[in-house]
């Protein structure tokens, strides 16, 4: 069972996961790199 801060944090950890890795996943395992921006 998580608490609700855990939840929370979860939730950020997806939607970030969704609006800036997910987008350039293809590109990053194409070239085999990762944007050291994230």
């Amino acid at each position: 069972m998580l608490t609700a801060e855990q939840r929370e944090i979860r939730s950020l950890a997806r939607e970030f996961a969704g609006s800036e890795i997910r987008p350039r996943a293809a590109e990053w395992d194409e070239a085999r790199a990762l944007d050291d921006g994230i």
